[in-house]
């Protein structure tokens, strides 16, 4: 596991521990980017969860034709190099906790929220409403009514370029 490098060590927070579910999609590039600047003020450890969703080839971040582990190893390293081109494209030198597991995102990201003792979830969320969000569900929704921590959520682009 990638160690985490802190500004101000010793420096109290507000939060010791962050964690940001990312899918890949906008909205939790977003939530990823803004956590970096959270950890960065606050001192706290950034944990960066990935869900693979089952079965496998649902996502086209995954290649087929692969035995389900060895899909899952390769799975993982492409999330890592993805997360690590993310904080490197937000100028940031942190190096996050990398987490992953295989289910619903749900579950998962409220899992790893309590195995970690979150203080704070920062994560994305596409802003479905109606119809869409009935048939699509909201993972968003799911982790803030039941997660035991606060939750940041974020919609759409990166808030960087307000400073």
């Amino acid at each position: 596991m990638a160690t985490v490098e802190r500004s101000s060590p010793g420096t109290p927070g507000l939060w010791h521990t962050i964690l940001v579910p990312v899918d890949f999609s906008a909205p939790s590039e977003a939530a990823l980017t803004y956590a970096l600047k959270l950890v960065a003020a606050s001192n706290a450890a950034l944990h960066v969860c990935h869900i693979i969703p089952v079965p496998h080839v649902l996502d086209a971040l995954y290649e087929r034709g692969f035995e389900p582990e060895e899909s899952v190893k390769r799975i993982e390293q492409k999330a890592r190099q993805r997360i690590n081109k993310l904080v490197r494209s937000a100028s940031s030198t942190l190096k996050p906790h990398l987490h992953y597991s295989e289910g619903d995102a749900r579950d998962g990201v409220l899992e790893w929220a309590e195995k970690l003792k979150a203080d704070l979830i920062v994560m994305g969320t596409h802003g479905r409403r109606g119809a869409e969000r009935f048939f699509m569900g909201s993972v968003a929704e799911a982790v803030i009514r039941r997660a035991s921590c606060p939750v940041l959520t974020l919609r759409g682009e990166s808030p960087r370029s307000k400073g």
